[in-house]
């Protein structure tokens, strides 16, 4: 079992302006409440800021919950004065009590979710593990959508007020209920409709093996430092040849102070890599429950990675491109390249 249900946090983000700055907030604030809600519930996956491409389109997805019923999507809105709904369904933000029109984020959200749907369907349901006889696939799963304000904004409607619109406090109780509401009530419906573990893990590895960070995939990983060149040698002592009669004494130069250590280049992308059980170099990168991790090719062994950013010595996330794998450090921000996986597995997967 996996040890935390948040299974992808925030990716690293600069705010270009205030409002992006804002926004950013405000997915924060919700990441927290739903880590506080669900780190340690088997039943529930969290995924944060997760972006999928798929048939040249591409969906941003604020926070998506997995659950044995299908998902929640929750998209969050920063709001610091108000926001406004008419009866018509039409959004209007304040900002310094001025009015602006905007998206309706619930529509947004169901967008997303169709386009969820549409990718698991097509690209999943053809090993999505076993189903029952009455099981819904993948496209029949339950897609809720909830739209999370900040806490600090009001919410102004007029007419009945969309339960899918909350304030982002609400977010743990909310997704509760709505897991437990899609729950059959009958033993032998819930037990041949549920998503068991297997399912939830193939799910929740495709969702993060399928992550398209906003302008990751242009990204190319950051060329390692050349190491320093070697210091230069002392200089050579010219050797005279002894003379006759009283040699005047000439003093010894002083020694010059030791050049300080070269620090440690940084190790290449091709840096080897070997098995933890056999030794052998052998390997290839793999995804599994716990995260990345060696297999060997010689002795089918599993060795797992512990990635560590070659610029400060701190511990690294990986971030994939294709067969490529590299360092992403969110200390010191360097992107170092790490591991090339064979051309043989890049063209198989």
């Amino acid at each position: 079992m996996r040890r935390t249900m948040i299974l992808k946090e925030l990716d690293a983000f600069v705010a270009a302006d205030k409002f992006g700055a804002a926004g950013r907030k405000a997915e924060e604030q919700i990441a927290f409440y739903l880590k506080r809600g669900f780190a340690r519930d088997p039943e529930i996956h969290v995924f944060n800021g997760i972006r999928l491409e798929h048939e040249g389109d591409a969906a941003q997805i604020d926070h998506l919950v997995l659950h044995p019923h299908g998902f929640v999507i929750v998209e969050s809105k920063s709001v610091s004065d108000a926001v406004q709904i008419d009866v018509r369904g039409h959004w209007t933000r304040w900002f310094d009590n001025r009015p602006k029109g905007m998206p309706s984020p619930i529509n947004q959200a169901r967008l997303q979710a169709e386009f969820l749907r549409q990718v698991l369907a097509d690209r999943l349901e053809p090993s999505a593990g076993r189903r029952g006889v009455l099981a819904p696939g993948i496209e029949e799963r339950h897609y809720d959508v909830l739209v999370a304000i900040s806490d600090q904004g009001r919410i102004s409607c007029k007419g009945a007020l969309d339960p899918a619109v909350i304030k982002a406090d609400e977010v743990i109780d909310t997704v509760r209920a709505l897991v437990e509401s899609r729950r059959p009530r009958r033993l032998l419906a819930r037990t041949l409709g549920e998503l068991g573990l297997y399912e939830m893990d193939r799910i929740a590895d495709f969702l993060i093996e399928n992550h398209r960070p906003l302008g990751g995939a242009a990204a190319e990983p950051a060329a390692p430092e050349p190491p320093p060149p070697p210091p230069p040698p002392p200089p050579k002592r010219e050797r005279r040849e002894p003379t006759l009669g009283r040699r005047k004494a000439v003093p010894e130069p002083a020694p010059e102070p030791a050049p300080a250590p070269a620090p440690a280049p940084a190790p290449a992308a091709g840096a080897p890599h070997v098995c933890g059980k056999c030794g052998s170099d052998a390997v290839e990168i793999r995804y599994g429950r716990f995260g990345y991790y060696f297999k060997c090719r010689a002795c089918d062994g599993n060795t797992a990675i512990k990635a560590a950013c070659p610029a400060c010595g701190k511990a690294a996330r990986l971030r994939k491109q294709g067969p490529q794998f590299s360092t992403d450090c969110e200390a010191c921000g360097a992107l170092r390249p790490f591991f090339t996986n064979p051309a043989e597995d890049a063209a198989a997967g």
